[in-house]
């Protein structure tokens, strides 16, 4: 599994450096967050006792990654508006293959607790749970708005 997050992680970044080269406007962001993605929580997943910390940094990337690339997707839309041209005239295939990331690394976090004999009760809202993740991303969103909208 470990394995199939940095395949995912590095696709990521290659597809990342196909759109924004480095040296274009603020590439050197998701480029650092890829890097990262691709070695150091890779490095922490692999290890018991960092893997809770691999999986938090993990979520946080993908859901601030998902925040920013529909943004940018909204900004810069295309011209119709069909659903064919939503899905892939957007970035949509990308937050896709993002979120993937994210799957893998919620499978690694459950073979680890099932390995250490951990009870896995699923709790609303609760880490590490897909409803506390979601609120974060609903949370995280309506920051970000609110910091476009005032630091314009």
């Amino acid at each position: 599994m470990l394995i199939d997050l940095f395949v995912v992680s590095v696709g990521g970044l290659l597809l990342h450096l196909h759109f924004h080269p480095l040296g274009t406007d603020y590439a050197w962001v998701p480029f650092a967050a890829g890097l990262l993605t691709a070695s150091l929580i890779l490095v922490l997943f692999a290890f018991d006792r960092t893997i809770e910390y691999a999986y938090v940094l993990n979520g946080m990337f993908v859901v601030i990654g998902t925040i920013t690339m529909i943004h940018y997707s909204i900004v810069h839309f295309p011209g119709d508006h069909r659903l064919i041209s939503v899905l892939t005239n957007t970035l949509l295939p990308e937050i896709l293959v993002m979120w993937t990331n994210f799957g893998i690394g919620k499978v690694l976090l459950e073979m680890k607790e099932r390995d250490l004999a951990k009870p896995h009760t699923e709790r609303p809202f609760r880490y590490p749970g897909m409803t506390w993740w979601a609120l974060h991303l609903v949370l995280m969103s309506g920051v970000y708005s609110l910091g476009r909208i005032l630091w314009k």
